[in-house]
């Protein structure tokens, strides 16, 4: 696996958590109370049921390419700036609330549609959406940090964060668009010391051409 293969899909596996969170919660829940209570339960016990299965896919997805950059790429938890730190325990956090959601309520919310007791059903829901308004949140936070990682590190010379790296172009042979301009936030942001620090190999010859640190 490759530094690039490995960025790509540990955004891969942030964009279907985080973001089928936010579509459930933000966009499908308000849009569900037009219907009856038991056609609104049995809908959401199939999403549910879909998503939670694309949830544990993109925990093993995150896990094994977030781990893999951090030994592979900065030498372990030493090399790695704060924001690595802030985002794997974060995580750590949202996996344990994911675990207990799919062990505890989701478990009965299914078992109550299943058997159409209406009113547990509801109560599971209700349990089941206290905890993704919890995790969803955490997810924001986490894809936040990895772009404020610049801020969290300034001055201190030890690493840049990934995903901006990929977003200007990390994966291209020739100058990025922008790339001198991100090159001269980074700059003013980090100092030369964080530009020229080892994690810059994740950049590719094109960003370094132009720049970019």
């Amino acid at each position: 696996m490759t530094t690039a293969v490995a960025l790509a899909v540990h955004i891969f596996g942030a964009v279907i958590w985080v973001g089928g969170m936010f579509a459930i919660y933000v966009c499908l829940r308000p849009a569900l109370g037009t219907l009856d209570p038991p056609q609104r339960l049995r809908l959401m016990r199939v999403t549910f049921q879909k998503f939670f299965l694309w949830v544990w896919v993109a925990i093993l997805l995150l896990l094994a390419s977030g781990y893999w950059i951090v030994f592979m790429r900065f030498g372990g938890f030493a090399g790695a700036g704060l924001h690595i730190h802030l985002m794997q325990m974060t995580g750590w956090l949202m996996i344990a609330l994911f675990v207990w959601l799919f062990h505890g309520p989701w478990l009965s919310f299914k078992r109550a549609v299943d058997s159409e007791d209406w009113p547990s059903a509801g109560a599971g829901l209700s349990r089941i959406r206290q905890i993704i308004a919890v995790n969803l949140p955490l997810g924001l936070l986490v894809v936040g940090s990895s772009f404020a990682g610049p801020m969290l590190i300034a001055r201190s010379g030890t690493t840049i964060p990934m995903l901006p790296l990929v977003m200007a172009g990390i994966l291209s042979r020739s100058p990025a668009p922008g790339a001198e301009a991100i090159g001269r936030w980074c700059g003013s942001i980090t100092g030369a010391s964080a530009c020229n620090s080892r994690p810059t190999t994740l950049l590719s010859p094109g960003l370094r051409r132009a720049n970019f640190c």
